[in-house]
């Protein structure tokens, strides 16, 4: 016995050792674990796929790309696919600069810069069957990059639309197969909005009385509609599915929502909060009187109000 002890405290400097480093490594252990944790809780969120088109844009492009820096959601789970095209202004330069700046921060960026063999007018919104062939086109390629990616969602947003930081994540809450914020004109006392409470023949708008009681917020919540577009969020596994293409010469978001409601895929709408505004006018503006029109119009202010 007292060999044994003699031992023991002859090796205590052995021992010692020994402990402390059964000791350091538990407390490396849990903290790396801790660590780990942390990391998988900030990657929780879903994968989206943003997709950008912009032609002739850049009058809005500063202000728009604000609005997407600000999302309140983790780029790290954002693919980002921007198409432009045959610009006359400094569109695809801007964005060269912002993918350059910014796009390290984003999952994923595919830029697709590709001048078409073909004469576009440029009058923004004025829309010739060859310009819908080409945008519905241009749609269903972002449309392949969700699937080739395996995003959870599809979020498309005109580059005339400015939203809110909460917009993705309130509509990733909703759960919806399609949902879109409810936008509003820039304008005062333009109730053009990014849904048709209902259609005619053609799936173009139709008369309906809640329109206007929805877009002036009479009528407060989530409403299913037959047609949504300008910006929305598509839930993926619906995506093979859904097409901007069916052979006709239609508005490429008429096509898009006719494909969902043939497939019973529900679109919605939310004016919950207030989301944020588009770019529209009743006149057909030229690319100059548009830039004119907008120049007085502070839009990151008019968004910021939103959310006092």
């Amino acid at each position: 016995m007292y060999s044994f002890f003699k031992q023991s405290f002859t090796n205590a400097p052995m021992f010692y050792s020994f402990f402390r480093r059964i000791h350091l490594f538990l407390f490396l252990y849990i903290f790396m674990g801790q660590l780990m944790a942390v990391d998988l809780h900030s990657s929780d969120q879903q994968t989206v796929l943003l997709a950008l088109l912009a032609r002739n844009k850049e009058h809005t492009l500063p202000a728009f790309l604000n609005c997407i820096e600000h999302l309140d959601y983790d780029k790290k789970c954002i693919s980002i696919y921007i198409h432009t095209n045959n610009n006359v202004d400094k569109t695809q330069e801007i964005l060269e600069a912002w993918v350059k700046e910014k796009g390290n921060l984003y999952k994923d960026v595919i830029f697709v810069k590709q001048d078409l063999n073909t004469v576009l007018t440029n009058r923004p919104h004025e829309w010739t069957s060859e310009r819908f062939k080409i945008l519905a086109k241009i749609r269903n390629d972002s449309l392949e990059h969700a699937k080739l990616l395996k995003s959870d969602y599809y979020f498309v947003v005109d580059c005339d639309n400015f939203i809110t930081a909460d917009t993705l994540t309130d509509l990733i809450k909703q759960d919806k197969p399609i949902i879109a914020p409810l936008l509003r004109s820039l304008e005062t006392n333009n109730y053009y909005s990014n849904f048709f409470c209902a259609i005619d023949e053609t799936g173009y708008y139709g008369y309906h009385p809640d329109y206007l009681k929805i877009v002036s917020y009479e009528k407060i919540g989530i409403f299913k509609v037959p047609v949504v577009h300008c910006t929305y969020l598509v839930q993926s596994k619906y995506i093979d599915q859904l097409s901007y293409i069916d052979g006709s010469e239609d508005y490429e978001f008429v096509i898009f929502s006719r494909k969902a409601r043939e497939k019973n895929v529900d679109q919605y709408i939310s004016n919950e909060k207030k989301y944020g505004y588009l770019v529209h006018f009743f006149d057909n503006l030229s690319l100059e009187e548009e830039k004119e029109r907008m120049a007085s119009i502070d839009i990151l202010r008019r968004i910021a109000d939103l959310r006092p």
